[in-house]
């Protein structure tokens, strides 16, 4: 199960995501980050909290980063609020390719965030 919190202010909306951010949730996770994408906004998402995730959520950010950039509104992940599950996953699923260079096309908002801990894991 996934507990989503939505956090507004003035400038920023904070989502919260805690537990398995998997297929289950896939669709409560895409209506909660459309309804708060908007022109004015800064989305910045948490997923520190994360003890469980599929593709299906890394579909679910990237659509959302697509349409915030249509809206001209900014999603991203929290940089202090880094998730080693949320990276190894990301991993595993292509994306620290895109962060080496041999895929230029990833979604900036899994590589960008994860950059840092997909070289950590390579170190070990």
């Amino acid at each position: 199960m996934l507990d989503i919190k939505v956090h507004d202010n003035e400038e920023t909306v904070r989502i919260q995501f805690s537990g398995s951010a998997t297929v289950d949730s896939a669709v409560q996770s895409l209506e909660t980050l459309a309804g708060t994408i908007t022109g004015s906004k800064i989305v910045e998402l948490d997923i520190s909290r994360i003890d469980k995730i599929d593709t299906s959520f890394f579909q679910v950010l990237i659509s959302a980063e697509r349409r915030a950039l249509e809206q001209g509104c900014t999603v991203r992940i929290d940089p202090r609020l880094q998730s080693h599950i949320f990276a190894k996953a990301a991993s595993l699923a292509g994306f620290s390719r895109a962060v080496s260079g041999k895929e230029p096309q990833a979604a900036s908002i899994i590589s960008s965030c994860c950059s840092p801990l997909f070289q950590e894991n390579a170190d070990e």
